[in-house]
């Protein structure tokens, strides 16, 4: 349940963000969903000294229940009317369709001026797939400088060469080889050793609720140093610890620039002398990738970023610490939980009305209003490029959720009388079942525009 508006904001301290060193992929089979245990926990949220980012090497934990933060809130101003009774009716059959059938399904549509005018099993809560990935853009939105960068660096300490992971999810190959090269290139041939430094972030390789099959099938083991998405390799040394096989891989590549080194090795060092350097696209545009293509890789990173950055500690434990923030400052009441970002954890937990209510609150705020920029448009961009084309084209705007067992669209609209939509629908059940909902679930989203 929405609480109300707040009037003045609790701020978090320290959000000149600047990352890492500079200021700078669907999935599986339907199982019993267990409610992790949860704790509440009262945090005091510190200012991050950002020259020297804190660091964190320990087991991620489940997820937790939002943080205890003290907000003021005012009344929301939601005049509400009776929808016309043709209208509801028209949105009770669609959401009667034979492809919701043998499905959980939750269901939760506002319309401006109506209210909430459609609520099926609206407080279900129910893996949301990528739909997670909203509150991962409106956190990052929230607290992350839009123009910074993911920096990763390489640097000489004493014989050695440091790789100086920096959180980029977006790094390549080619990139590697382009640093190497640039470190040939500055005179460099020799190293005793080539230090992986992964410390600012967690070293934990998958997320809570995550199976061993969608590793790397769906999502490649996190770091804060990934290559190619860390999807590059099936082999089991690899996927438990991606930074050391990360590091054979540019070891190889400044071979082949005529470097020559002894060993690769994974442990903190200290500041060396930066021989080069590769920065990431800025957060904003990372964001949007993250929304348009649902990449999975960009959140889980993004959310690990949001841990270290605000709170000091680069977990997938700590970002959501920081989401629940994001949303005790809209004064929307939220039970769910969140175990990563990219959607993949049967952990994540959340109901339709939940998402429907953070969507209606966010708009009125800035970092909301740049989320529904990032949000894909139907049959315009991103993963709703085909969905809803012709006449409807443009009119919707949502973040689509594709896991094995599971199916979702949250998002808004606007109808053909001009009035705007908050909605969500969730549907989980057995593989064939949820995949067939599709159709069901555009068709409801096509009445809702027709009302």
């Amino acid at each position: 349940m929405m609480r109300s508006m707040r009037v003045a904001r609790t701020a978090l301290v320290g959000f000149a963000v600047c990352l890492a060193v500079s200021c700078s992929a669907t999935d599986d089979s339907v199982v019993q969903v267990q409610q992790a245990e949860t704790t509440t926990t009262t945090v005091a949220l510190a200012k991050t000294v950002l020259d020297e980012p804190a660091r964190s090497t320990s087991t991620e934990p489940a997820p937790t229940t939002p943080t205890t933060v003290a907000t003021e809130c005012n009344a929301i101003d939601d005049p509400v009317e009776a929808a016309p009774s043709a209208v509801v009716q028209a949105l009770e059959a669609a959401a009667r369709a034979p492809g919701f059938d043998g499905v959980d399904v939750s269901i939760s549509v506002w319309i401006d001026g109506w209210g909430e005018v459609l609520a099926v099993n609206a407080d279900d809560a129910l893996a949301p797939a990528s739909n997670q990935k909203i509150l991962v853009g409106l956190a990052v939105n929230e607290y992350l400088d839009p123009g910074a960068v993911f920096r990763t660096t390489i640097e000489a300490v004493g014989d050695d060469l440091v790789v100086r992971a920096g959180g980029d999810p977006t790094l390549t190959s080619a990139d590697i080889d382009r640093l190497a090269q640039s470190v040939a290139a500055g005179g460099v041939s020799s190293a005793e050793r080539l230090i992986v430094d992964v410390s600012a972030y967690a070293q934990d390789p998958r997320a809570p609720g995550w199976f061993d099959w969608q590793i790397p099938r769906y999502v490649g083991p996190l770091s804060g140093l990934m290559i190619d998405d860390n999807r590059w390799t099936t082999d089991e040394a690899f996927v438990a610890d991606p930074a050391w096989g990360n590091g054979t891989r540019i070891r190889e590549a400044f071979e082949r620039a005529g470097i020559e080194i002894a060993a690769v090795v994974v442990e903190r060092s200290p500041v060396g002398i930066v021989k080069a350097a590769h920065e990431s696209e800025p957060i904003a545009e990372l964001a949007r990738q993250m929304m348009w293509s649902s990449d999975n890789q960009h959140a889980d990173l993004l959310m690990m970023e949001l841990g270290r950055s605000v709170i000091g500690a680069g977990t997938l434990a700590a970002g959501a610490e920081v989401i629940d923030q994001a949303l005790t400052e809209l004064c929307v009441d939220t039970v769910g939980s969140s175990a990563d970002g990219s959607g993949l954890s049967r952990r994540n937990q959340r109901s339709a009305r939940e998402f429907q209510e953070i969507l209606r609150v966010a708009r009125t705020t800035e970092a909301g209003q740049h989320l529904r920029e990032q949000l894909p448009v139907g049959g315009v961009s991103g993963t709703l490029q085909s969905r809803f084309t012709g006449d409807d084209a443009g009119r919707v705007r949502a973040k689509t959720g594709t896991i094995i067992g599971g199916r979702a669209l949250s998002g808004y609209a606007t109808t053909d009388s001009g009035r705007e939509v908050a909605f969500s629908i969730i549907v989980n059940g057995e593989p064939d079942l949820a995949s067939g909902s599709l159709a069901a679930i555009d068709a409801l989203v096509t009445a809702v525009l027709r009302s």
